[in-house]
């Protein structure tokens, strides 16, 4: 990528933009993750990385290490002009606040509304809070926060809680606030119809999809 002096003299890129007429600048364009550019990591804050989701666009700032990501994002780390909803997300990193918070063992999620913004808190067994995320009504623009005490010995480290949990928190309340549903479940084509088996975790969704799977249909 050029640096802004290398640039420097130059006629000015025009704007990209989306199909609904959002004007997204080249420079952001330009740092988008590509998956095999395992080279563009670094823990600098001033880096903005953009992971596309279920056609909802999160564009990622603050300290993290996009190769400590699973395996299973490396076909989202890229930029969609298309995608239907936006998200910047914002990585405060350890908060005490959050480890001051008093535990409540009977809510391990809690959903709140306040005067500008809305609240989500996970909680751990006994109560304590692990993380919060703090977003705008719309959820287009939201600042994650953990507890420095207790979060790693949960998730390791914040980009291995996006798959356990933390992406599919941020996605299902992008969506939600739009009128979006998201289904916890298990898909699969049998003999030309498609069928969508949902439920609470430890239901048999998965030892249906390997049954279904090990009987030739196509299990996504």
């Amino acid at each position: 990528m050029m640096s802004a002096r290398h640039r420097k003299g130059r006629e000015p890129a025009r704007p990209a933009r989306s199909r609904r007429g959002n004007v997204y600048s080249h420079a952001t364009l330009d740092i988008c993750i590509r998956a095999r550019r395992s080279t563009m990591f670094a823990n600098d804050t001033t880096k903005r990385y953009v992971l596309t989701i279920a056609d909802v666009r999160f564009v990622l700032s603050g300290s993290l290490d996009v190769a400590a990501f699973s395996p299973f994002f490396q076909t989202f780390w890229h930029d969609s002009v298309t995608a239907d909803l936006d998200c910047e997300l914002s990585c405060r990193g350890p908060d005490m606040e959050c480890a001051s918070e008093p535990p409540d063992p009977g809510t391990p999620w809690s959903f709140t509304v306040c005067k500008d913004s809305c609240q989500v808190i996970r909680r751990g067994p006994t109560g304590e809070t692990l993380y919060r995320i703090t977003g705008s009504f719309a959820f287009d623009q939201v600042s994650i926060a953990w507890n420095p005490l207790r979060f790693a010995d949960f998730y390791t480290s914040y980009e291995n809680a996006w798959s356990t949990g933390l992406g599919l928190s941020l996605l299902m309340l992008r969506l939600r606030a739009r009128g979006g549903l998201v289904l916890h479940g298990t898909a699969a084509e049998v003999d030309g119809q498609g069928i969508l088996c949902v439920g609470i975790s430890g239901k048999g969704k998965s030892t249906l999809a390997r049954l279904l799977d090990a009987a030739g249909c196509t299990v996504t």
